[in-house]
């Protein structure tokens, strides 16, 4: 995917701020986006070989909002979030403000569904002044699994920063096109609910098995693991099952 691209995505959010700048503004200052330092996974959590689940859910008055959660220990350890605009580094955040999650993100997010309960997996980023017109916004999650970056859910996005609030015209287009998106997101995390989700479980399920009947004897052995993927077009072999990996290094170093 080309640095910057927008996938000829239209615009759903403006960034109206209640104190907006005086004067112009200058571009913005600081690091590019070295692409290079992604995971191949993309967009959220569609790869089976991905430990992240995350979105931006929006950016509206200057805040980029939304929600990444890990789905392997980070020993207590939050994710953090870059955010770049126009390819330049604009703000950072860690994902622990509280926020309520639709009960299909919970599932993928191996979060127990509460009623009228907040998680600690919410991100509000707050950019610099921006100078008025489009910009195209990408985010990313720090993994702890591989150290890489992983693009979130939505990203890349073009929004609008401007001082003046869209007609009721474009106000009503954007209502729908939020509610597209919406569906969308929504329509994702199912599929991994669905699909991503019982693979994970049984990747670690046969690592914690082949750990505790070694551990029965302290005899070595040797393990074979067959897993048969559902989803058309993917494959997947055991270099993309990272319990199993992790295990099975560990064998050899012991």
């Amino acid at each position: 995917m080309e640095v910057g691209s927008t996938n000829a995505q239209e615009v759903v959010f403006y960034s109206i701020r209640p104190a907006p700048p005086q004067g112009e503004v200058p571009p913005l200052q600081g690091p590019l986006l070295n692409i290079d330092e992604a995971d191949d996974a993309e967009g959220g959590s569609s790869p089976q070989n991905s430990h992240v689940v995350a979105l931006v859910d929006s950016v509206e008055a200057g805040v980029v909002r939304g929600w990444a959660c890990s789905l392997v220990d980070t020993g207590g350890e939050p994710l953090k979030v870059s955010v770049y605009v126009d390819n330049v580094l604009a703000a950072e955040a860690l994902a622990i403000a509280p926020v309520t999650l639709p009960t299909v993100a919970l599932r993928s997010c191996h979060l127990e569904p509460r009623e009228n309960h907040a998680y600690a997996v919410g991100f509000s980023a707050r950019l610099p002044p921006l100078p008025h017109g489009r910009h195209v916004l990408r985010a990313f999650v720090h993994r702890h699994d591989t150290q890489g970056l992983q693009e979130v859910y939505h990203s890349p996005l073009t929004f609008i920063e401007s001082s003046i609030e869209p007609d009721a015209k474009e106000i009503l287009r954007r209502k729908d096109a939020i509610i597209v998106r919406r569906n969308a997101e929504l329509a994702a995390l199912f599929d991994d609910v669905k699909t991503q989700l019982p693979w994970r479980k049984a990747e670690a399920a046969a690592a914690r098995q082949a750990a505790g009947d070694a551990a029965k004897d302290g005899k070595q052995r040797l393990l074979a693991v067959l897993l048969v993927h559902s989803v058309r077009g993917t494959s997947s072999t055991c270099s993309s099952c990272p319990s199993l990996q992790a295990y099975l290094s560990k064998r050899k170093r012991s």
